[in-house]
């Protein structure tokens, strides 16, 4: 979901953008264009255009992840120690093995705030001398304002590490007591491993450019039951991508950190979790068919795609991923500190006839976002 935006609409949709409101007869007034406007006015204007678009991407998120959502069919890859591992699998994720296996309950919390709650520093006060836009005027703008300022959902994820193996020792158990959000298992490292844990989002948290340096939420952004959200912090870099069909949620998360956060130093893959969830008293379907890759390619992808194909070195510029239930994932394994033009996508065939892919598209390892796109396609297609 970018910035800017082409769309048509009937011309009664156009009276909150500067006419008025649409009369009894269903007349309305052409909208003030921006050289009808004070700059203030129109700073206005668009300010509450913002508001309203963060309002959408809020409501787009919260319906996707509302009530809870539990699975026991997670899997996290990371990159082989030594390339003479045995693992049958090993040659068909390209390098990646299965590294651990988890449950999770994810449940999302729809809170409503009142006027002493901390107000989101991402929001941006209304302009004092903005005064009246001639549009949906004082009264919709202070109604705009404090539904911006007063909704917010929990998101909560609990984990629980069922097995983890190793390239030397084969699969193991892991701890089976319930995890909390915070700590994770005892199955250290991956109880200690970075997760989404429990994160509160409220509509101005919905904006591709809010970088974060402190491991907070940025580049978040949500459209057609397809979510994404990012955290970072001068040595990590997570990305959280998640798309839902027919009441199953699949989620990919992928990790990267560097040694140093010196100027210049890149990110490395470090690992990625595939999450598939279901509601409570329904399983996730078990497809053992593996994705067949993806499906429409975004020309950032095809970027990497060609310079993997000319890469003779390791590490890989790009992993991609055909795993159970038709999913397929693409992402860099590399991300330069400056100039690190880059997607993760994730392709699913949610069923018998519909297939989804959805993309995130960024090109800064600060958690802004460029893109969220969201195709929709026919497996005949």
């Amino acid at each position: 979901w970018e910035d800017d935006w082409n769309e048509w609409l009937p011309l009664a949709r156009l009276a909150p953008l500067g006419g008025d409101a649409p009369s009894a007869a269903g007349a309305t007034k052409a909208p003030a264009t921006p050289e009808d406007l004070t700059p203030e006015a129109f700073a206005e204007r668009r300010r509450r255009a913002l508001l309203a678009n963060d309002l959408w991407q809020f409501e787009q998120f919260d319906q996707t992840f509302a009530g809870s959502h539990v699975g026991s069919a997670g899997e996290r890859y990371e990159v082989l120690a030594d390339d003479s591992d045995s693992d049958s699998d090993s040659d068909a994720v390209g390098r990646l093995r299965v590294a651990a296996t988890y449950a999770t309950e994810l449940s999302a919390t729809r809170l409503a705030l009142d006027e002493s709650a901390t107000p989101n520093p991402r929001e941006a006060p209304p302009s004092p001398a903005a005064g009246r836009d001639d549009g949906d005027g004082e009264r919709g703008a202070r109604s705009l304002d404090a539904e911006h300022a007063s909704v917010a959902t929990l998101l909560a994820e609990t984990r629980r590490w069922l097995a983890a193996s190793s390239p030397t020792s084969g699969t193991r158990a892991a701890a089976a007591a319930p995890a909390d959000s915070s700590s994770g298992s005892s199955d250290a490292p991956y109880g200690e491993a970075p997760r989404l844990t429990t994160l509160e989002f409220r509509p101005g948290d919905f904006r591709g450019d809010v970088v974060s340096t402190d491991f907070s939420t940025g580049g978040t952004a949500a459209n057609a039951n397809a979510f994404t959200t990012a955290r970072a912090t001068a040595s990590s870099l997570v990305l959280d991508l998640w798309v839902k069909r027919n009441g199953r949620l699949v989620g990919l998360r992928v990790a990267y950190a560097r040694p140093d956060d010196s100027p210049g130093a890149t990110f490395a893959f470090e690992y990625c979790d595939l999450t598939r969830l279901a509601r409570p008293g329904e399983a996730f379907p078990d497809d053992p068919r593996a994705g067949d890759g993806i499906a429409d390619p975004h020309p950032v992808l095809k970027e990497l795609r060609a310079q993997a194909a000319a890469s003779t070195s390791a590490p890989r510029p790009l992993y991609e991923l055909n795993l159970a239930n038709r999913i397929s994932v693409a992402f860099p394994s590399v991300l330069d500190a400056d100039a690190c033009r880059g997607v993760v996508s994730l392709d699913w065939r949610s069923s018998s006839t519909d297939r989804v892919q959805v993309d995130r598209v960024f090109d800064r390892p600060d958690a802004s976002l460029v893109s969220l796109e969201i195709t929709d396609m026919l497996c005949r297609d």
